[in-house]
């Protein structure tokens, strides 16, 4: 995957056998405020979701819809994305 941002090569200071985008570690590092987001949404965000992102209305709860989603997208490269939301690894990175 491409990744404009660089890559993750180190999770808690162990080598990955294969890069995988930085695009994770932002997942991971806004995931709390997402959570609190997506399971408490404000009037506005309800109606945006309900505009822009309907799909995260089909389950009753929308941090895990949008979870599943994003775990979905990141098993392509193996990446252990729910695991890496609930530990909050230390990852380290290559340039671009």
């Amino acid at each position: 995957m491409y990744s404009a941002g660089g890559k993750i090569t180190h999770v808690n200071g162990i080598r990955l056998s294969t890069p995988v985008a930085q695009v994770f570690n932002i997942i991971v590092e806004y995931s709390d405020d997402i959570k609190a987001m997506l399971k408490h949404p404000t009037s506005e965000m309800y109606m945006m979701i309900n505009d822009f992102n309907p799909v995260l209305l089909r389950k009753k709860d929308m941090y895990e819809a949008w979870l599943d989603i994003c775990c979905k997208f990141a098993a392509k490269d193996d990446v252990p994305l729910r695991d890496w939301i609930e530990t909050k690894p230390t990852f380290s990175f290559s340039g671009k």
